[in-house]
């Protein structure tokens, strides 16, 4: 009985750790507002666009979309460390097989993402990309998808019912 207790009272803790951690990120972002993107070159802004373009193909999306991902991951560059790993991702990526990444065949590309995946480099522009990506309300219309529903009225109102691929319940399809 008494374990379950102090259990319970270490979990508290925990939560409220959590919580206040969670309430300091949110307050005092680590990120600046100003995206030093002048630590990047020109070079390695059009490999990095080229990067989240092989992470995220998508046909659909033209490369201002990836532009747009581009200028969010410079605001990673704020930050020291995550400048240091980005730049020296995109000289490894570039520095390997003699050849820029964007001078690769696609192929090639993909065999050497695949073998980055675990790398840190990779991770931090792969979690990054898919935010700044796919929370994009333009990238959104190109997929129909409308965005959040709640302030719109709930997705009942908004075609949420409206199952025109689907025969009416009770109704067998054919009759």
């Amino acid at each position: 009985m008494r374990s379950m207790h102090k259990r319970r009272r270490l979990l508290l803790k925990l939560m409220l750790a959590a919580g206040l951690l969670a309430a300091g990120a949110a307050v005092s972002p680590a990120v600046p507002a100003a995206a030093p993107a002048a630590a990047l070159t020109r070079d390695q802004l059009r490999t990095l666009a080229a990067l989240v373009a092989d992470l995220f193909p998508h046909a659909a999306l033209d490369q201002s979309h990836y532009q747009n991902v581009v200028a969010a991951l410079t605001r990673l560059l704020g930050d020291a460390g995550q400048r240091r790993l980005i730049i020296a991702g995109l000289a490894q990526l570039d520095g390997a097989a003699g050849r820029r990444w964007r001078e690769r065949a696609p192929a090639q590309r993909l065999a050497r993402l695949k073998q980055l995946e675990s790398a840190a480099f990779f991770q931090l522009l792969r979690y990054h990309s898919m935010q700044a990506l796919y929370s994009d309300p333009a990238v959104w219309a190109l997929y129909g998808y409308q965005g959040e529903s709640l302030s719109k009225g709930g997705y009942l109102q908004r075609g949420f019912n409206d199952l025109d691929w689907l025969p009416e319940p009770g109704v067998e399809a054919g009759q």
